[in-house]
């Protein structure tokens, strides 16, 4: 009998390259099947419909970035933000963009259900970004005008900016991005230098 958390396992993953690759609907389970070497049917066993497996591959990419986040604790809040900019260069670096952004920008056709999800994951990681810029910052790690709140969001968008640029012109424009975004923190000695493994939440 095959090893079905490691068959579940297997279709998560392909599963999220597509949606990181290609979006929600243009990926179907014949896809996945044809990359496992099984029939489209089977992975109705795991999933139903789409709508489910897109939960799953969202719930489980927010369980590896809450599971990161807990391995980082021993870090700076600098540090953090830093180890975040590496897991976008691995995003950028294999021709992906974050799942939540290729989600929201097709959000008008794409079930209800997913997009909440998408959201609750989103507040999880601008709660990040907030938390870590506002206590590095008292740290004096890095500085910047204004809120955490307002730098939040400019740092989210910037990531995902160049992610996308990043499909044009290749990881090199992720990486003169974001490396402008950490001159402006005052990370240049921390990123892309920082050397905490980043590969498993990406």
């Amino acid at each position: 009998m095959p090893d079905r958390p490691a068959t579940r396992r297997h279709i998560l993953a392909i599963a999220q390259r597509h949606l990181m690759r290609r979006g929600y609907h243009a990926f179907s389970y014949g896809d996945i099947a044809t990359e496992l070497g099984i029939k489209a049917a089977a992975i109705h066993y795991y999933f139903p419909a789409k709508t489910d497996l897109v939960l799953a591959v969202i719930r489980a990419y927010g369980a590896r970035f809450d599971a990161w986040s807990t391995a980082m604790a021993e870090a700076t809040p600098a540090e953090r933000l830093a180890g975040y900019f590496e897991i976008g260069r691995l995003i950028a670096a294999d021709g992906r963009v974050c799942p939540l952004s290729m989600v929201v920008a097709q959000q008008e056709a794409i079930p209800e259900e997913v997009l909440a999800e998408v959201r609750l994951l989103q507040v999880r990681i601008v709660d990040f970004y907030v938390e870590n810029l506002s206590l590095a910052r008292c740290n004096g790690e890095i500085q910047f005008e204004g809120t955490a709140e307002d730098e939040g969001a400019k740092v989210g968008c910037t990531l995902i900016g160049a992610q996308l640029l990043a499909r044009v012109y290749g990881v090199e424009a992720y990486l003169r991005v974001m490396q402008q975004q950490a001159r402006a923190l005052g990370l240049p000695e921390k990123w892309p230098s920082f050397s905490l493994s980043t590969r498993s939440a990406a």
